[in-house]
């Protein structure tokens, strides 16, 4: 089917990064399919989905949602409220909602498809741990750390047990998980958690990855923030301080390697960098991670 064809040479070009050149492709698939099979077949949901993504990737959130909801309403009619492809489809509409601003909703659809994953495979299922970690993530934005850190201490938990301590997924949650409980006031903890992301993905990936510059500079966050003023004086502190100086310049390296000096990944770290290198004295900024 020609719809099939287009849809498919789409998604080609959108895993090579030509978002622009997949969008005509699957506009076209889903007018075909909207006309030979009706606009409430399974068929016209998938391609519904595909253009909502795309259309969130190129951030045209406002364009993206009616057609993510609309593939949730043809698959709750097909398949029922509680089919795994609805909390497919409820994840990327909460994506997009999200990043709209409207952060109970999201709330409310990663729940909802939390309870599918969960009553469809059971507590320890690695797609509930994806769930947990983007519901932590909507609490930490909203400033309840509490459940923040609880529910990324679950997602760790699913993902250890699944894949293992090395995975970089572990790392991934790890490190929200440690720049959550810094939040929350506890630096030592922090500090472990973000070590152990760091000694992953350097295991995963080797050292000069991107995913190790993100481990370096979140850890040079933490090590570089003194708690108060007499304890910015100390030598404990000074040594942390350094420490984070070191893990900064081999992170800006490693972002200006795959992306380029001006990238914002290496300027946000630079602009770190820089702080953490003119800040002789001791200015209280609130603390907090990054």
């Amino acid at each position: 089917m020609l719809a099939t064809a287009l849809n498919n040479a789409a998604e080609l070009l959108r895993a090579q990064g030509l978002v622009d050149a997949a969008e005509p492709l699957l506009v076209q698939a889903l007018s075909l399919r909207e006309s030979a099979l009706g606009p409430e077949n399974p068929s016209v949901a998938e391609s519904l989905s595909n253009l909502g993504m795309l259309w969130k990737a190129q951030g045209r959130l406002e364009e993206a949602e009616p057609h993510l909801k609309r593939c949730i309403k043809i698959k709750e009619a097909v398949f029922g409220q509680d089919h795994w492809s609805v909390a497919i489809s409820l994840n990327n509409l909460a994506r997009v909602v999200g990043a709209r601003g409207n952060l109970k909703e999201a709330e409310r659809l990663d729940r909802r498809c939390l309870a599918i994953k969960t009553a469809a495979h059971g507590p320890d299922h690695p797609s509930r741990a994806v769930t947990l970690n983007n519901l932590a993530q909507n609490c930490r934005a909203r400033g309840e750390l509490e459940e923040a850190e609880q529910l990324y201490r679950q997602a760790v938990e699913i993902w250890d047990g699944v894949y293992g301590d090395g995975h970089p997924l572990v790392a991934t949650v790890l490190n929200n998980l440690g720049l959550i409980v810094y939040q929350r006031g506890d630096r030592d903890q922090a500090t472990l958690l973000l070590r152990r992301a760091l000694a992953i993905d350097e295991a995963v990936y080797g050292p000069s990855h991107p995913a190790v510059a993100r481990d370096q500079n979140n850890l040079a966050d933490v090590l570089a923030r003194p708690e108060n003023e007499h304890e910015a004086s100390t030598d404990a502190y000074e040594e942390r301080r350094l420490e984070a100086v070191e893990l900064l310049k081999r992170s800006v390296a490693i972002y200006e390697s795959f992306y380029g000096e001006t990238h914002p990944h290496a300027r946000g770290v630079m602009d770190n960098l820089v702080r953490i290198l003119r800040d002789d004295e001791f200015e209280d900024d609130g603390g907090g991670g990054s």
